[in-house]
């Protein structure tokens, strides 16, 4: 067994398993490259930029309103909550409550901000109460999220987290009509497979089609869906996490033209239109998942995604941070990984997102706990060469 220190990260190759693997980082390491993987861009984080969202709050997703101020969804105890920013990012307002869930706990919230100005902020209804099925709701608001409208289910699964849905995340397309895709494990209440579902609407989200499956990878679990549209607006990306690449979960991409619009059916293992963005640098037994990802204006494709050692025993998060990686516009060739939280000891933080706030500036938001606050965290980073011209 060789030991090689590649810039701070510390890795070990294993001649039996002919492949590296991450047994531990420096706590003070920003970014280091993937094994075999070459560096091209990467992400400088600025600790200056540390913000606390909301103390206590969890699974925030941003997005950008019509007048230019900045929109927080999130999760704050068993209901969703918003908060908005008028000064990009650096203060946030107080807190509004948008559900009143009476069956459990309402979560994995999401947000856009369609073409007219309408928002919209999906969530998934997990109930614990043993009346209510699992759900996909919405609220929307026609004046800048100053008022909002009663939850609307979009879609309802079982009544067990065997038969659940989970995650919900918007995309609108060119021509208007707005995507949400989801996790489904519905349709095989009896075998622990899951699919990637998609519900349209093609009025502005007051109606809703069947939902129809993009993604499914048979005998595992697809989940954690994230679309995004690339830079020549042709072209679905969607970001999941996948348990049949190799071994635990790792980020994957899913593809369909806007043309095609899935009508090809789902995705499967095997297809062309479903690839590893960091092309095989994860070992089996790491964790890689929760992915997100976002297209910066400068045409750079960002993926977060939560990293946890491979020693960890799934359900420890104790130990689970966050990471990014930037690749080109086509959502290939991903060459390096940063870790936005390295000045602050690079602590837990999950259920991470990423934001593009300007031209390379993005913003990772994360649940997480630094400097002895548990809560909602953000920090500001730039996407820059690694030669840093």
């Amino acid at each position: 067994m060789r030991v090689t220190i590649s810039g701070r990260a510390v890795f070990v190759e294993d001649p039996n398993l002919m492949r590296w693997a991450v047994i531990s980082v420096v706590l003070a390491t920003a970014s280091l490259p993937l094994p075999g993987q070459e560096m091209v861009h990467t992400v400088r984080w600025d600790p200056d930029t540390l913000v606390l969202i909301k103390q206590d709050g969890g699974y925030g997703r941003i997005v950008r309103l019509d007048d230019g101020r900045l929109l927080c969804a999130f999760s704050l105890g068993r209901q969703v909550h918003c908060c908005g920013s008028s000064d990009e990012g650096r203060t946030w307002s107080p807190a509004i409550r948008l559900t009143d869930y009476q069956h459990g706990v309402a979560t994995n919230a999401d947000a856009i901000t369609l073409a007219d100005g309408t928002v919209l902020i999906g969530y998934n209804g997990r109930p614990d109460d043993g009346r209510a099925p699992f759900t996909i709701e919405v609220v929307r608001s026609s004046d800048g999220g100053k008022t909002w409208s009663t939850p609307e289910v979009l879609f309802a699964a079982g009544m067990s987290a065997e038969e659940g849905c989970w995650e919900p995340a918007f995309l609108q397309l060119p021509d208007g009509e707005v995507h949400v895709y989801f996790a489904n494990e519905a349709p095989y209440s009896r075998s622990n497979e899951q699919e990637i579902s998609l519900t349209c609407s093609g009025d502005g989200g007051r109606s809703w089609s069947a939902p129809r499956a993009v993604s499914f990878r048979a005998g595992h679990r697809d989940g954690m869906p994230v679309p995004m549209l690339l830079a020549d607006r042709t072209t679905v990306l969607v970001a999941i996490e996948d348990n049949g690449l190799r071994g635990r979960m790792k980020p994957v991409f899913v593809s369909t033209s806007v043309a095609e619009n899935w009508s090809a059916g789902p995705v499967s293992g095997g297809s062309a239109h479903r690839w590893d963005p960091l092309s095989g640098a994860l070992p089996r037994r790491i964790y890689a998942g929760a992915p997100y990802i976002c297209r910066t204006v400068a045409g750079h494709t960002v993926l977060s995604f939560q990293f946890r050692s491979e020693h960890r025993k799934p359900g420890d998060w104790s130990t689970t941070y966050a990471v990014v990686s930037v690749g080109q516009g086509d959502g290939k060739r991903f060459g390096s990984l940063s870790h936005p939280f390295a000045a602050f000891g690079n602590p837990r933080s999950i259920w991470n997102s990423v934001f593009a706030k300007g031209k390379r500036t993005v913003t990772l938001v994360s649940s997480a706990f630094i400097r002895g606050v548990s809560g909602l965290w953000a920090i500001d980073g730039v996407v820059v060469p690694v030669n840093g011209e």
